[in-house]
């Protein structure tokens, strides 16, 4: 399997899971807020793993062989967010005329950006860390 592949597949699986623990607060909280005496059974469990892996599918959207200029970047982005929104209220079900369709859709929103900053904050730790070791690197080199 090729490198790139395999950090793809390694960021979905990221993803997947970071959007299974944002999905699951939301749910925490909406509940909490609209509907606090509801109980569920061990199938509402699922829901948060469903809807993870319809938010993880567009993900392909941003699959390129060459590093994309900021303006594709962007409709990319937005085209991956539609298509989120759409397969999740599809999934779900939720209707437009009681208002539950806009609901999730301002949820996803909320969800897609956080997602989006805590990839942000990983990717800068991680540039962080190839700064320091590649200035370690350097010094180590230059004192031999």
């Amino acid at each position: 399997m090729s490198e790139s592949i395999k950090s793809f597949l390694v960021h979905m699986m990221t993803v997947y899971f970071t959007l299974v623990t944002l999905i699951t607060a939301a749910i925490l909280l909406l509940g909490l807020y609209m509907e606090p005496e509801a109980e569920f059974g061990y199938s509402a469990f699922a829901e948060p793993l469903i809807f993870a892996a319809c938010g993880t599918l567009p993900c392909v959207v941003m699959i390129s062989r060459h590093e994309l200029p900021i303006k594709a970047y962007i409709r990319r982005k937005i085209m991956q967010l539609i298509l989120i929104e759409l397969l999740v209220i599809w999934v779900s079900g939720a209707r437009i005329e009681d208002g539950s369709a806009l609901q999730f859709a301002i949820s996803i929103l909320v969800i897609f950006l956080c997602a989006h900053g805590i990839s942000w904050l990983q990717e800068c730790y991680a540039a962080r860390q190839m700064t320091a070791d590649l200035i370690r690197l350097q010094e180590k080199a230059g004192g031999v």
